[in-house]
């Protein structure tokens, strides 16, 4: 007996995550896709933001940033014209404006780790004020994991600074790892 779209969506989308919960990432990927093609096509716009969120993040995870990126965005596109500046849509537990904002974070992580460190900013930046604007939350800034990948792009240019001065091969060596430790010590300030 067949099993309704919906269901069958759900059962698909859940063995995906399920598979990238038990660490078979690339096993994942299979039943991630088909989970946002039927989301898609069934025009779910929050399950469609969520399956291409988990797919992004495997996709990064299995080093197939461009993959990502690419998902990311499409995850972005599908949910950006389904929201209501004006009033949040609830779905569930979710809000369609809280998974716009968590979506515009994941497109601006994937930026930061494909190298595009400004633009990934900007894209947090935007993310943050959508949140702020939509009283998503009492806090005055990107709450949960959507925090926690802010916070990684701001440091990052501060660690990444540190580590080449850490390993720098230049004749005052050890001048520069002096430098990387205040450098690491600031990105530390900036974290808090």
């Amino acid at each position: 007996k067949q099993l309704r779209q919906d269901i069958r969506r759900y059962v698909i989308a859940n063995a995906g995550y399920c598979l990238q919960n038990l660490g078979r990432l690339r096993e994942a990927i299979l039943p991630l896709e088909r989970g946002l093609d039927l989301a898609i096509r069934s025009r779910d716009v929050l399950n469609a933001s969520i399956a291409a969120g988990n797919l992004s993040d495997i996709q990064m995870l299995t080093g197939n940033l461009p993959g990502a990126l690419s998902t990311a965005h499409k995850a972005l596109r599908r949910i950006e014209p389904s929201s209501d500046s004006r009033r949040p849509i609830e779905v569930g537990e979710y809000s369609v404006t809280f998974m716009l904002a968590a979506t515009k974070a994941l497109f601006a992580y994937a930026l930061l780790q494909t190298g595009k460190t400004k633009q990934a900013l900007d894209v947090f930046k935007e993310a943050e004020a959508f949140y702020l604007r939509q009283q998503i939350s009492s806090y005055p800034y990107l709450t949960s994991v959507q925090g926690f990948l802010y916070c990684d792009a701001l440091l990052f240019p501060l660690e990444e600074k540190a580590w080449e001065c850490m390993f720098s091969d230049e004749p005052d060596s050890t001048k520069r790892r002096v430098e990387g430790i205040g450098l690491t010590n600031q990105a530390l300030e900036v974290g808090r």
